[in-house]
C-alpha cells in the first residue's frame, strides 16, 4: 500500500507542473542546411517570429493563443508599410501605375497559422496534416570522416529549443 501512495504522489507532482512559454526559441539546428527559426515570445500573448535561410528572410508579428499543449501563431499583417508606386508604358502605349510594397517584397510575412506543441522547454513542429515532426533533414554535428571532412547532412531531432 505504501509503494502505491508514493507512485501516486510522484505521478501528482509530475504532472501538475507548469511550463514557463515566454521567451525565445530557436531552432536547434539548420533545418536542411540553411533555415533558422526563432520565436520570440511575450507574456502578454504577442510573438516575434523569424524564419531566415539562403536568401530568405521572413518577419512576422501578431498573437498566439494555447490550447491543450498546443501554442498557435496568427500573423497580423503591418498596414503601416509605405507603398511606393511605379509607372510604365507598355509595349503598345498605354500607360500603367502599379502600387507596390518593396518592404513586403523583401521581407515577406508568413501566411496562415503555425502550430508547435509544448514540450520541455521545447517547441515541435506542427505539420499541415497534424501531425509533430519528430525528425527533419538538418547539418550533423560530426565530421562525415573521421580524419578530413566537412559536417555531412543527416535526419536528427527537431525542434525550437528555448534560449531565454
Amino acid at each position: 500500500m505504501r509503494r502505491f501512495i508514493n507512485w501516486a504522489v510522484i505521478i501528482i507532482l509530475t504532472s501538475c507542473r507548469t511550463v514557463s512559454l515566454p521567451g525565445t526559441y530557436r531552432s536547434n539546428c539548420a533545418e536542411i542546411g540553411f533555415f533558422l527559426t526563432t520565436v520570440k515570445i511575450n507574456g502578454d500573448s504577442t510573438f516575434e517570429y523569424q524564419f531566415r535561410g539562403d536568401l530568405i528572410n521572413e518577419f512576422g508579428t501578431g498573437s498566439y493563443y494555447v490550447s491543450g499543449g498546443i501554442i498557435e501563431l496568427n500573423f497580423t499583417k503591418d498596414t503601416t508599410q509605405a507603398l511606393e508606386y511605379m509607372t510604365w508604358v507598355d509595349s503598345i502605349g498605354n500607360l500603367d501605375t502599379v502600387a507596390l510594397n518593396f518592404s513586403e517584397l523583401l521581407h515577406p510575412t508568413p501566411t496562415g497559422p503555425i502550430r508547435y506543441k509544448i514540450g520541455n522547454n521545447k517547441l515541435w513542429v506542427i505539420n499541415m496534416e497534424g501531425d509533430v515532426v519528430k525528425r527533419a533533414e538538418c547539418i550533423n554535428r560530426t565530421r562525415r570522416f573521421l580524419i578530413r571532412g566537412g559536417n555531412h547532412m543527416t535526419t536528427r531531432r527537431y525542434y525550437l529549443i528555448k534560449t531565454e
